[in-house]
């Protein structure tokens, strides 16, 4: 009996990873002050430096390289990934895996266009690309990109483990990469990004706990 509940116990400390969990509350920190600036109407230094900065890069490599990285995280390209990763769930028959990819990618949708950049209102740049509309903050490119590609990542690092750091460190150089990509197209602001980056980990956190709750009674935990 005593095993029994030791065991039961054990895998619910698995449902929530204990260093995603730390993190999410450090981040709520440094998210709600900024979102306190937006609301107030606030231009932070640090958006109007970095915008100038990048914006001197006007070598072939970032010409080209910067907005193409920018394209890669696009809605579109986002949902072709999304498929792609669908139907290799359901090739291997990660049916769980499956629906939570499904629903998270909506959820993370929903909450940034109909929630979160309505209610802050904060216009893009000037002179931003023409393809760029509504509101900026935060980054749905940037939450939603963390979201999937971190997502993926834990995905492919519980089956190979031996690849788990590389996994997520492409994953995390693909991010910045975009970010850099948004803030160089003018399509967004550094603390868009910033706070793209937030919400997306808080996100894909909630996601990846509802992923273990699913997988319970199978042990599959990421």
């Amino acid at each position: 009996m005593e095993l029994q509940k030791r065991d039961l116990k054990i895998r619910w400390l698995k449902v929530i990873d204990r260093g995603r969990l730390i993190t999410v509350l450090i981040l709520l920190f440094p998210l709600i002050w900024l979102g306190k600036k937006i609301l107030q109407g606030q231009t932070l230094p640090i958006d109007i430096a970095c915008l100038q900065w990048i914006n001197s890069l006007h070598t072939p490599v970032f010409k080209y390289t910067l907005p193409a990285f920018y394209w890669l995280g696009n809605a579109g390209t986002s949902a072709v990934f999304v498929i792609i990763g669908l139907g290799v769930l359901g090739w291997k028959r990660y049916w769980n895996e499956a629906v939570i990819l499904a629903f998270s990618t909506l959820g993370i949708l929903l909450i940034i266009d109909k929630g979160l950049k309505p209610f802050f209102a904060r216009y893009r740049p000037p002179n931003n690309i023409p393809s760029a509309i509504g509101y900026s903050f935060p980054s749905g490119h940037a939450s939603g990109n963390t979201m999937l590609y971190f997502y993926i990542a834990s995905i492919l690092a519980v089956r190979f483990p031996k690849m788990a750091t590389y996994f997520y460190g492409l994953a995390t150089i693909l991010l910045i990469l975009m970010g850099f990509g948004s803030v160089y197209t003018r399509a967004h602001w550094l603390t868009d990004i910033l706070a793209g980056y937030g919400v997306g980990y808080i996100w894909f956190t909630i996601v990846m706990a509802l992923l273990n709750l699913s997988n319970f009674k199978t042990r599959r935990y990421y």
